[in-house]
């Protein structure tokens, strides 16, 4: 049972039992009243009577009026007469709202005021922080409200709640909490900065790393559907475009991409060779490493000299070029070739040889006379002619084979003795004296530029014969010249007197001295022979201050030195260098520039940043503003690989933490537990607020106001009036007094006041006034006055 309830009922019965004992009182007139017993009178009247010498006060016996029931409920009466009741009850949707228990009293009339039964109203339901409820119908009995949040929130709880036939709303109040969209990922090789939070409202803004870039510029903002806009951009390697145009005799072999650090190598078609960097590759500043390489034309080389002969190349040992194969006088080439430099780098055909010249058989001696002795028919093989006794000689007793191939003379004639003329030798001349017959003597003598070769004097003998044989005039003859090392001479057009000769060198290698030769009447060749010296650059460029030479192979043609720069620097140029034919290398030595990181990551919105420099080793010092805390690392440096240690960290405000609710409240907080968020503190019905309703989060990280508590409504004790008594069924919100006053007193004012709950008794105090109706009669012939026992 309802502890009220049985409270109530418990009042009824005393109510009875006091009315059904009214009669049974005495009521005091002046003087002293006799000691019990009383004699109860029946009748149509009923009186007390006292003993002797005392009057008798009667009173009728009194008949309640009949009670109608109340709109919505129903009265069940058990009579009409004084002790009878009166129970109300309501209909199932209305609650009773007064006593449900009247009892007829002694006056004939009813006790306390009858009570009604209102329909079921829960009453109107608050407004929810960024939200709203809709109540349909009304807020009565079976009514349904229904709570939507604003745009950008979302509803925690049950969205709906029934009017109950307690007079409540079902459930719970729902909150409105702001939409989170939630954390996004990083993009690879990129990070997401969420600013100020993951809230309604909140954006993120993508960055990549060096070397990347975004897809498209965006910024993503939380929408009210709890999704962030559009879509997360991506940071894709740096792209340089197309490769640059490979040379017009070569091609791109092989290519890795176009993203950054991709490699492109190129290659050559046959017969070219590649001059520049084979290979190149896409840079963080979009561009490539290098231009492309070009295609120069094989180079055949040089060809050896044939023995006896000389080679000359035209125009060069390039793809295309001559050679023409000549020969030293006296030999012949074995065969007409002309070798072309072809695209596998090799000369077509295969080298000549220079063969002596070969004049074929000797002239037919006189019919006088016969070959004495030959030496052959190859170039300058000489053939001896002689006739026979009694003959002499006309003519060349020797001829020998010259260099177009014929002999030096017709076969000499066998005349009768007679040493006859001689003619000049060639080059020189013969003086005879002082004829041509036997004892003469002829003197021969040669020009400046020849030697004489034979005898110089000859006599006329009896043989009709000058003696000895006739002398030659031979050019001065300086002879071959050797090959210098890695060059060759080219004698032009002969090793004989005013003969030049000229040296060249192969490629990669330069004459010691700019010479000439010439072929001198003293048979010596002028000056000294050069020496091809290998091509030299002379001393490598020097390196930067803050790099060094890495490697190289020296200073002649082809070799290569390579440069590297030191720890915190990069190089700017050709990292390696080669010697060139002009004698240069083919590049300045590079630079070492100072790695410098760039601009660092802005600073947070909420905070700064603060730096000097942005070179190796230099510190960013990020800050936050009064009331953020710092999320991340707060110095981040510049690094050996241009790149900075840490991103920027993010500024997220002082965070207060959750206060606890109070015991019989509830607290809300917006839109967080951060820097200016609020607490809101609500009590249950029946308590009230003790401490601040609201409290700030403030920048210390703290709670503004005080603690915050429910205490239970409690209205205060109320004073009976005087002639009556009051009935509470307690002191807290909802509880009733109801006021009664004791026979010959009515109520003036309501006799029923409720503890509301702002802590008061609703109405004013009611008041026990005396009925006029009601009066006493005494058989002694005086009167007095009276007044009830004080409940």
């Amino acid at each position: 049972m309802n502890p009220k309830l049985g409270i109530v009922l418990l009042f009824i019965t005393f109510l009875s039992f006091s009315a059904a004992a009214t009669l049974e009182r005495v009521l005091r007139t002046s003087g002293t009243p006799p000691q019990p017993p009383y004699h109860h009178h029946q009748g149509s009247s009923a009186g007390v009577k006292y003993g002797s010498g005392y009057g008798s006060y009667y009173h009728p016996r009194a008949k309640c009026p009949k009670l109608s029931a109340p709109v919505g409920g129903k009265v069940n009466v058990t009579g009409q007469y004084l002790g009878h009741k009166a129970i109300y009850s309501c209909n199932k949707g209305y609650v009773l709202v007064g006593f449900h228990i009247r009892l007829c009293i002694g006056n004939g009339t009813w006790s306390g005021m009858a009570p009604i039964c209102k329909r079921v109203n829960c009453g109107p339901l608050p407004h929810i922080a960024n939200g709203a409820v809709s109540i349909h119908p009304d807020t009565r009995l079976g009514s349904t409200a229904t709570y939507t949040c604003n745009s950008g929130y979302k509803l925690v709880g049950n969205d709906t709640r029934t009017c109950l036939a307690n007079g409540k709303w079902s459930g719970q109040e729902p909150v409105c909490r702001p939409v989170d969209c939630g954390d996004l990922d990083n993009p690879m090789n990129g990070w997401v900065h969420i600013s100020p939070n993951t809230l309604f409202g909140g954006q993120a803004l993508y960055r990549c790393k060096l070397g990347y870039e975004l897809s498209s510029d965006v910024v993503r903002t939380c929408q009210a559907s709890g999704q962030w806009s559009g879509s997360a951009p991506t940071c894709d390697p740096i792209d340089c475009g197309d490769q640059p145009t490979s040379d017009p005799n070569g091609q791109i072999e092989s290519t890795e991409g176009t993203s950054l650090g991709d490699k492109t190598t190129y290659s050559c078609n046959t017969g070219y060779f590649l001059v520049g960097s084979a290979t190149i590759y896409c840079q963080n500043d979009k561009t490539y490493s290098d231009d492309a390489p070009t295609c120069e034309p094989v180079d055949c080389g040089d060809l050896d000299d044939p023995k006896n002969g000389w080679v000359h190349i035209s125009p060069n040992t390039l793809l295309g070029g001559q050679a023409l194969y000549r020969c030293k006088l006296g030999y012949e080439l074995s065969s007409d070739v002309v070798r072309t430099c072809q695209a596998s780098g090799q000369w077509s055909g295969s080298a000549p040889t220079c063969d002596p010249i070969d004049c074929g058989p000797q002239p037919e001696p006189d019919p006088n006379g016969s070959i004495k002795a030959t030496q052959g028919t190859s170039l300058r093989n000489q053939t001896a002619y002689q006739c026979n006794a009694g003959y002499t000689l006309e003519g060349s007793e020797t001829i020998y084979c010259q260099n177009d191939g014929t002999y030096s003379d017709k076969a000499p004639t066998c005349q009768r003795i007679d040493c006859g003329d001689l003619s000049d030798i060639a080059n020189g001349e013969v003086s005879i004296a002082p004829d041509t017959m036997l004892g003469s003597n002829a003197t021969y003598s040669c020009n400046d530029g020849y030697t004489l070769q034979g005898d110089s004097v000859r006599t006329c003998q009896a043989s009709g014969q000058w003696s000895g044989s006739e002398p030659t005039c031979t050019p001065v003859d300086c002879g071959d010249l050797d090959n210098p090392e890695n060059g060759w001479v080219h004698i032009s057009p002969n090793t004989l007197l005013g003969g030049q000769a000229l040296y060249r060198c192969k490629l990669g290698y330069e004459l010691s001295s700019d010479v000439v030769r010439t072929c001198q009447a003293s048979g010596q060749w002028s000056g000294s022979a050069p020496t091809c010296d290998p091509i030299d650059c002379g001393d490598q460029p020097t390196s930067d201050p803050n790099g060094q030479i890495e490697s190289t192979e020296g200073t002649s043609l082809g070799d290569k030195t390579t440069y590297s720069c030191n720890t915190g620097y990069f190089l700017v140029g050709s990292a390696t260098i080669y010697c060139q034919n002009d004698k240069t290398y083919s590049d300045d030595a590079p630079t070492c520039q100072p790695v410098d990181c760039g601009a660092p990551d802005p600073a947070d919105p909420n905070g700064s940043i603060h730096f000097t420099t942005t070179t190796l080793g230099s510190r960013v010092v990020y800050r936050c503003n009064k009331c953020f805390n710092i999320v991340g690392k707060s110095v981040s440096v510049c690094q050996a690989n241009g790149l900075y240690s840490n991103p920027a960290p993010v500024c997220k405000p002082v965070d207060c933490g959750v206060l606890p609710a109070p015991k019989n409240g509830g607290v809300t907080f917006y839109p967080g537990t951060y820097f200016t968020s609020t607490a809101t503190f609500r009590c249950k019905k029946g308590f009230k607020l003790t401490g601040s309703e609201v409290r700030t989060c403030q920048c210390d990280g703290t709670w503004s106001g005080e603690k915050t508590g429910c205490q239970k409504i409690q209205c205060p004790k109320l004073k009976p009036p005087q002639y009556g008594r009051i009935y509470t069924s307690g002191q807290y919100p909802g509880d009733y007094a109801v006021y009664s006053c004791g026979y010959g007193y009515s109520l003036s004012g309501k006799s029923r006041r409720v503890c509301l709950h702002n802590g008061q008794w609703s109405g004013s105090p009611a008041q026990c006034k005396k009925d006029d109706h009601y009066g006493g009669y005494y058989g002694g012939g005086y009167g007095g006055s009276y007044k009830e026992h004080e409940y």
